[in-house]
């Protein structure tokens, strides 16, 4: 196949010089222009041929390195919520004192409350078809009964919830939902606050209680308010410096940001409302502005970690029957034993103060023999005594400041001092002591102002004495239990001016006597006694009688206690060498 050669023309001489030309001037072009983009730069002219020239793409630039999560924010709003609604789970009737709604007094525990709570031990007869109380009991009852004329805010807020979680039916106070049940007339609520507000003081139930600085209760909510959680707990808050609380019903609790968190609430001074328990993490405390009802002006309580004032008490720990803390100490022991001192394992012995006044009154400073004290001393409330504890009231009114219930270790000695400092007007009092199987009560004591009178209980309570500083007509009461009989002596005094009372009663002696020590003002007194058992109630009456300075009068009741006739009280005196007789009633 025959070759061919391709021939290329050579350009002219002044052709080669146009074409070098425009080479560079379009080189010169893309230098001052500038990349424009990927791809083509075209540069036209008119009187020339499109001249391609092809850019190179630059190096990718390097990917920046990854910048560090932010660490999550603390969840903000609501971080705990157990399903529970003031609106429609909380009573639609406010807390309340002695009176329902429509101005009727209340109805609050009776035997068939104190049977549910402690069963046949506190009935004098367990095998009677009915039940009458023992003298412990009765004074345990009563005690609690006027406990409740400053609120009953803590039976409220645990009967709230055990109606939420249907532990107990609203059937059987009328019925339908929680909100719409009505107080007045409405005695078996009455009945059922009244129940559960004495939860409070039952040994299981204070055992179960959860007491901790805010940030820990804090924390123990939000882990356990949750829908279907089995813990049902009421909030309970103190003054500080004591003087009473106040029990209401958490809900949730909300992260409001900055360590800062509110434990909502429903307070039974508040109907239908939710209220706030503001609590702060960093600095450990918690306040909140309490009234007795949204037209009264409220005030702030508040706590830190130092004052451990915030406290969670189960609602359905107090279910069930408990037992009896004030029982016979062995109901084997027989006539000439009891009159021992307490065995120190039994129960702690209770003592309390009632007061006309819950704003104003006196305070208790009990003192063992070591010298220590557990109450108000110098205005400042303390516990000293090893053993003893010390519990709070809660109440209805801020403004109201009751005086704590004081439990001694059984078998412990003390005095009650009974002070008058910070009174501005005489107070009418009652201080009240319950053992192991006896009671005893001073009543009817007239406080003045910086008066300081003392009550000398016996460890076993078979005695007491009580001092006073001025005239007075106070109403001793002793009460005493033996296997299957129970005694109560009631002495009404009058006396003239200071000195001491004593009254005696070691039922294994059958003898009961009242003396004055010498330097006392002569008095008058009545006695009245009881008798329960198995065959039902017995009573006499002893006729006044009058005893000086020094003098003793004793009652041998031991016939009477075996069905005879009561015999006279011996009066003898320093001054008469005869001992003179009363008559019985």
């Amino acid at each position: 196949m025959p070759t061919t050669t391709a021939r290329v023309r050579p350009l002219a001489a002044g052709s080669a010089r146009r074409q070098a030309a425009r080479i560079a001037t379009t080189l010169a072009l893309v230098l001052t222009l500038g990349p424009i983009g990927y791809g083509t730069v075209v540069v036209p002219r008119a009187d020339a041929a499109t001249v391609s020239v092809s850019k190179q793409k630059p190096k990718p630039k390097p990917k920046p390195k990854p910048k560090p999560k932010p660490k999550p924010k603390p969840q903000s709003g609501i971080v705990a919520d157990s399903g529970f609604k003031p609106a429609v789970d909380g009573f639609g009737f406010e807390n309340y004192t002695t009176t329902d709604p429509a101005g009727n007094p209340v109805t609050n525990l009776t035997m068939a409350e104190m049977r549910k709570l402690f069963g046949s031990a506190v009935c004098s007869d367990a095998e009677a078809a009915g039940c009458v109380l023992t003298p412990e009991a009765q004074q345990w009852m009563t005690e609690n009964n006027e406990g409740m004329d400053g609120g009953h805010c803590f039976g409220m807020a645990t009967t709230s919830l055990l109606l939420w979680k249907k532990k107990i039916a609203s059937a059987g106070f009328g019925g339908g939902p929680v909100d719409r049940l009505k107080l007045a007339g409405n005695v078996a609520l009455q009945r059922q606050i009244a129940y559960a507000f004495v939860f409070q003081g039952l040994a299981n139930v204070r055992k179960a209680m959860f007491t901790g600085t805010p940030d820990q209760v804090l924390r123990e909510l939000i882990r356990t308010l949750k829908p279907g959680s089995p813990q049902l707990w009421t909030l309970g808050f103190l003054k500080r410096g004591g003087g009473g609380g106040h029990e209401v019903t958490p809900y949730a609790v909300q992260n409001e940001g900055g360590g800062k968190y509110a434990i909502l609430i429903w307070d039974n001074n508040y109907p239908r409302v939710t209220r706030r328990v503001q609590v702060n993490t960093k600095a450990d405390t918690w306040s909140y502005y309490l009234s007795t009802n949204p037209g009264v002006p409220s005030a702030q309580w508040e706590g830190d970690a130092g004052t451990r004032s915030l406290e969670l008490t189960p609602a359905p720990a107090g279910l069930g029957e408990h037992p009896w803390p004030y029982d016979l100490r062995d109901s084997a022991l027989g006539k000439g034993q009891l009159g021992a001192a307490a065995p120190k394992a039994g129960s702690p012995t209770e003592v309390f103060l009632d007061s006309s006044d819950l704003t104003s009154h006196g305070h208790l400073l009990l003192t063992d023999d070591a010298g220590q004290h557990t109450g108000y001393l110098d205005g400042k409330l303390v516990n000293q005594i090893p053993g003893a504890t010390i519990q709070q009231n809660m109440l209805d009114n801020w403004q109201d400041s009751q005086e704590p219930d004081y439990f001694i270790p059984a078998g412990t000695h003390f005095t009650v001092g009974i002070e008058g400092d910070g009174l501005t007007a005489t107070d009418d009092t009652g201080v009240g002591v319950i053992g192991d199987a006896y009671d005893l009560t001073v009543d009817g004591i007239q406080l003045h102002p910086g008066d300081q009178q003392t009550i000398d209980p016996a460890a076993d309570g078979s005695s007491v004495s009580y001092s006073f500083t001025d005239a007075q007509s106070p109403v001793i009461s002793l009460g005493a239990s033996y296997p299957g009989s129970y005694y109560t002596f009631t002495i009404h005094a009058a006396v003239h001016g200071s000195g001491t009372i004593t009254a005696q009663l070691p039922l294994d002696t059958g003898q009961f006597s009242l003396s004055e020590p010498a330097q006392s003002s002569p008095g008058g007194y009545t006695v009245a006694v009881e008798r329960e058992d198995e065959h039902g109630v017995r009573s006499d009456q002893i006729p006044g009688f009058t005893l000086q300075s020094g003098d003793t009068a004793a009652l041998d009741y031991t016939s009477w206690d075996q069905g005879g006739t009561m015999s006279p009280f011996i009066l003898g005196s320093h001054n008469q060498a005869t001992p003179q007789a009363t008559a019985a009633g």
